[in-house]
């Protein structure tokens, strides 16, 4: 059902990005590190998850999205949602990071290949990830993507020199 309302496996299987959605326009600019949140709150984000087909007195509502804080099972969101736009700023710094070191490690032919799937779960992570878990990686995969070389215009990235962000 979730999925049918949602449209998609990745939206109804990761259906705290509806509450996400809607808490953004409701809070554009956050709530702040530590602040609970108010009724009118947990009502923007249940209504949103009811669009969803989720069930609103579930364990995963109550006591883990809306239960000490808001969590909003995105690194991404959970960086909005505390920090303001300064959180959604450094999320986007971070994407941007993540996808240049991508494009250079698909350049780069001798890039090993744990790079890839590094890269690739740590995207992930930033959209569908609590950020208690799951920060430490994506910081671990944006410093290791920022040494990887650049492909120089003779394609000779080593000997070049040429990092990311050197």
């Amino acid at each position: 059902m979730q999925v049918a309302n949602a449209g998609s496996l990745i939206a109804g299987g990761r259906v705290e990005s509806a509450a996400t959605i809607a808490l953004f326009w409701e809070k554009p600019l956050g709530m702040g590190p530590g602040v609970l949140p108010t009724a009118a709150d947990i009502a923007v984000g249940k209504t949103a998850l009811m669009g969803r087909g989720v069930n609103i007195d579930g364990d995963l509502v109550n006591d883990y999205l809306f239960g000490y804080g808001i969590k909003l099972h995105s690194v991404a969101a959970d960086l909005w949602i505390n920090y303001g736009l300064a959180g959604l700023a450094l999320a986007l710094v971070i994407l941007g990071i993540l996808f240049q070191g991508l494009v250079a490690a698909f350049r780069d032919q001798a890039t090993p290949a744990f790079v890839f799937l590094l890269v690739i779960a740590a995207l992930w992570d930033m959209a569908f990830s609590p950020i208690g878990t799951n920060l430490w990686t994506v910081i671990f995969t944006a410093a290791l993507v920022t040494k990887i070389p650049a492909v120089s215009s003779s394609g000779d990235s080593l000997r070049a020199g040429k990092y990311i962000n050197a």
